[in-house]
Parts: C-alpha cells; sequence; structure tokens
C-alpha cells in the first residue's frame, strides 16, 4: 500500500477514536449522575463544555498544524486528550467544587480533541495529489461515523461489567496507544519519510496544486481575509446547523432512551447505532468517489477502466447537471447516502475501488 494512504487509513482510526473519547460521558451519564448527585440542569453545561473548548480551539490548532506540522501536532493533541479521559475517571465524588472540575476537564477535552480535523487537513495538503483529495478526506470522515456505530456497545459491555470509571481508562489507553502508533508511522511531508519510494514522491509533488507567493514564503494568511471570506462564513453557519443537531443527538439520546422511554443501557446502545449516524461511513466514501468521478479530467481516467472520453469535461447540459449532483458531500454525513444509487449519464454505476483491478491502485 502506498504510505499516503496507510496515514490516511491510519487518520480513520483516529477520527473514530476521538469519537470514543467524546462520546462516552453522554452513555456514562447516568451513571455519573447517580454517583455524583447531579441534575440534568447541572450535567448540560457539563456537555457544552467540551464543545466550547473545541469550538474555541479549531483556528489555533489549524495555526499550529500549519507551523509544526501534522505529525507533532496530532501526536500532542492524542496525548492531551488521553490525559483529560484518564482525569475524567479520577474525579471524587467528595471532591471541592466538583461541578467546575468536570467543566474544567470536558474544557481541556474539547480544546485538545480540537486538533484532529485542523491536522488532518494538513496533511491531505502536504501528502495528497489534488485529485485524490475528496477520497482521503472521504475516508477521514467517515472515521466519524464508524466510532458512532462502534463506540455504544463497545462502552455499555465497559461500563455494564467493569463500572463508568473502567471506559474513562480503556478510552484513554487506546487513545495514547493511537497517538504513539501516529508519531512513529507519520512523516510531515512525503520526502521525510524513509518508507516513501521516489516514484510515490514524484506522483505526489506532480499532483499538488501551486502555492500562493505568501505561503510559499512561509507567511499566513492574515485573520482579515479569512474571517471576511463570505464562503467561510456560510460553511461555517452550514456546519453550525448540522452541528447544533447533531451534538443534542449524541449527548442527550442515551439519557432520553432510558429516562423517557424506559429502555435499559444495553438496549440502548443498539438504537444508537441504528439511528441516521449510522450510514455516514459508506456515504462519507461514495460521496468521495462521486466528487473524483465528477471532476475527473481525461488525463486522470486513465487510472480508471473506462475510457477517457466517458469522464472528461463536457459542455453537456446534461453531464454539468451530473456533475452538480455528485459534488463532495464529505463534510456532511449521510446527506449524500442516495449517490449510491446515481448512473452517470452513460448508464454506468459510479466507480468504486472495488471494481477497478489490482494493478489500478495509486502507486
Amino acid at each position: 500500500m502506498p504510505i499516503r494512504w496507510l496515514l490516511i487509513f491510519w487518520m480513520f482510526a483516529i477520527s473514530a477514536i476521538s469519537f470514543l473519547d467524546r462520546v462516552n460521558i453522554s452513555i456514562a451519564g447516568r451513571f455519573i449522575q447517580q454517583e455524583f448527585h447531579i441534575s440534568d440542569l447541572q450535567l448540560g453545561p457539563v456537555f457544552s463544555a467540551f464543545l466550547v473548548g473545541y469550538a474555541l480551539f479549531q483556528a489555533p490548532a489549524g495555526r499550529l498544524a500549519d507551523r509544526f506540522g501534522p505529525r507533532l501536532i496530532l501526536t500532542l493533541g492524542t496525548l492531551w486528550w488521553g490525559i483529560f479521559t484518564a482525569l475524567t475517571a479520577m474525579i471524587s465524588a467528595s471532591m471541592a467544587g466538583l461541578l467546575f472540575v468536570l467543566l474544567a476537564v470536558r474544557f481541556s477535552l474539547g480544546a485538545g480533541e480540537a486538533v484532529l480535523f485542523p491536522a488532518s487537513n494538513r496533511l491531505v495538503a502536504n501528502w495528497i495529489p489534488s485529485r485524490e483529495r475528496g477520497l482521503a478526506n472521504g475516508i477521514i470522515f467517515a472515521g466519524v461515523g464508524a466510532g458512532a456505530g462502534i463506540t455504544p456497545p463497545l462502552v455499555t459491555y465497559i461500563v455494564l461489567h467493569y463500572g463508568w470509571r473502567a471506559s474513562f481508562w480503556i478510552s484513554a489507553v487506546i487513545g495514547l496507544a493511537a497517538g504513539a502508533a501516529w508519531y512513529w508511522l507519520a512523516r510531515n511531508r512525503p520526502e521525510d519519510h524513509p518508507w516513501v519510494t521516489p516514484q510515490e514522491v514524484a506522483l505526489i509533488e506532480q499532483g499538488l496544486p501551486e502555492l500562493p507567493a505568501e505561503l510559499e514564503i512561509g507567511k499566513p494568511l492574515p485573520w482579515r481575509i479569512i474571517f471576511g471570506s463570505k464562503d467561510v462564513l456560510a460553511i461555517a453557519f452550514s456546519y453550525f446547523t448540522y452541528g447544533y443537531a447533531a451534538w443534542i443527538f449524541f449527548a442527550w439520546f442515551f439519557i432520553y432512551l432510558s429516562k423517557v422511554r424506559g429502555l435499559d443501557l444495553k438496549s440502548s446502545s443498539y438504537c444508537f447505532p441504528s439511528s441516521p449516524w449510522r450510514p455516514a461511513p459508506h456515504s462519507a466514501g461514495v460521496s468521495a468517489m462521486s466528487s473524483r468521478a465528477a471532476t475527473a479530467t481525461a488525463s486522470d481516467a486513465a487510472a480508471w477502466p473506462w475510457p477517457a472520453s466517458r469522464w472528461r469535461p463536457s459542455s453537456s447540459l446534461a453531464e454539468r447537471r451530473w456533475k452538480a449532483r455528485a459534488s463532495p458531500a464529505w463534510y456532511w454525513p449521510g446527506a449524500r447516502a442516495r449517490c449510491i444509487s446515481r448512473k452517470a449519464p452513460s448508464g454506468r454505476s459510479l466507480p468504486t475501488w472495488a471494481d477497478r483491478p489490482p494493478d489500478r491502485f495509486p502507486e
């Protein structure tokens, strides 16, 4: 396997593990309430503290990843959130200022997890040719859906057999192990990695876009340009509307099923993976492939088993509409699941990795 795809698949795993560390408190929430004698009204700010730290440190995390590279920043991030996940398990019900300590620990955990996707974007920018970035980002974000499917039954089993604190200890150990493996596997740039062949380095360099002159000399993009961009603000608002609904679901779903619907924890753990987030890993991958097929040029199509004429840009209105419908959607889990059933204008289904012969995988 080419090293760039090894790193992308490891980012998929870290993305899934990050979901484990951030949602385990929701599954264990009822037990935490009972032991610490806190109400739903008090638990709400504890859930929100994570999101405040997560939101505030996204942009600074991106700056740090640009300056120091994704290898170091993501390693420090996994170390950070592993420590604060373990600290959650160490909180005692007799501790003075219990609620404030919970708020501080969850805020710090959110700040640490904020580095994940900015660092992954930096990795993609350094390692992935432009025509492969839709697929790479689709794989990384599919980790969120995979985490949503794995976390509930895993954490539920641990909580029921070993207690809620054990679920935090085990989550912390898994995160720390993933971070250590990442530091061993990853490098900031392809030319720095001892396992990368000269052929892969050349392929990556040929596919990278030209950087603006300011970035070439190491000058960061001014904040006023970033926050003054209507495109950035529109995308941020779009993601806010998704995140608002999603995080209410992530935080309160288990407690709702327990208190309102009367389900036990084991039954609730099977309801969550059956939720609207179950298709996320599948739709993220399908949407990434749709993006690649829609933007392929005649030269790109040489890597596919179809004739280049089927995928090269065309002025045909039907094909332009097809490409618009197959636009990248990896940032919106589940939104493009219907792409599975779409057909290309020629009547052929979209290409998949399984359809490609073994010698056609990226070199």
